[in-house]
């Protein structure tokens, strides 16, 4: 895949050249986690409240459509032949943050489900499941699942399972 980029010399003369772009990198802007970021800001203590935890994989998800989305549109042909392996690469690297939410505390899931909306909260959390699905990962299935469920039981109590 060929990314083009243009230089405005001072004299207004365009130059253009090609440069290869690395397929494996396409979401290069994920490579440096919120984890990191958090630290470098000397705040990584966030990374221990449970409402930062579940907001990062709820918008952590929510962004990577909207990526997969731009990729598609703009490199259709390129981006397929990366695309399972970016979307398995990255929803992995979220999984991790998923298994440290505390499910016994339910002050974070309404804050979440609050500043993000219920509709967002669990549309991101089922499609997140059904990734997983796909590739047969019934156990990560079960813990976001476990999560899931959390949420909907906040406003769906009667349905809560013994």
């Amino acid at each position: 895949m060929l990314n083009i980029n243009f230089y405005l010399s001072k004299n207004l003369t365009i130059f253009m050249y090609m440069k290869k772009m690395n397929l494996d990198n396409v979401f290069e802007i994920f490579n440096q986690d919120d984890e990191q970021v958090y630290e470098e800001a000397g705040m990584k203590f966030l990374m221990e409240d449970d409402t930062v935890l579940l907001n990062t994989v709820v918008r952590g998800i929510e962004t990577y459509w909207k990526l997969d989305d731009i990729y598609t549109n703009k490199f259709p042909e390129q981006y397929e032949t990366v695309r399972s392996r970016v979307r398995n690469k990255y929803f992995n690297k979220m999984f991790k943050y998923l298994l440290r939410i505390n499910l016994n505390k339910l002050e974070p899931f309404f804050d979440t489900v609050g500043d993000l909306g219920y509709g967002t909260v669990e549309n991101s959390l089922v499609e997140y499941i059904n990734h997983f699905v796909i590739l047969e990962e019934y156990e990560k299935c079960a813990k976001i699942q476990k999560v899931l469920d959390v949420v909907q039981n906040l406003y769906y109590p009667e349905f809560e399972l013994a």
